[in-house]
C-alpha cells in the first residue's frame, strides 16, 4: 500500500511547499526529522515532519482542490 503526506503547514516561508498546504505526495521514505517525498513534477524533496502528516491507501497523491472550482 502506498503512502502519501499531506502538507498541513509550512513551518519557514522558504520552503518549497509553501502554499500548497492540502496537497499530497508519495512518501520515499522518513527520516528522524524529515519525510522525504517525490513531488508531483518528479522531484525528490523533504517536508519537515511537524509540516505533514502520512496518508496510506491513495492510489495518486492528490492537489488541494481551489474554492469555486468547477467540481464545486
Amino acid at each position: 500500500m502506498s503512502k502519501t503526506i499531506r502538507i498541513i503547514k509550512c513551518s519557514d516561508p522558504s520552503y518549497w511547499y509553501k502554499g500548497k498546504e492540502g496537497e499530497s505526495f508519495s512518501l520515499l521514505f522518513e527520516d528522524r526529522e524529515e519525510y522525504v517525498v517525490k513531488t508531483n513534477d518528479g522531484y525528490t524533496n523533504i517536508v519537515r515532519l511537524g509540516d505533514g502528516v502520512e496518508e496510506e491507501g491513495l492510489e495518486e497523491p492528490r492537489e488541494a482542490r481551489s474554492a469555486g472550482s468547477e467540481d464545486d
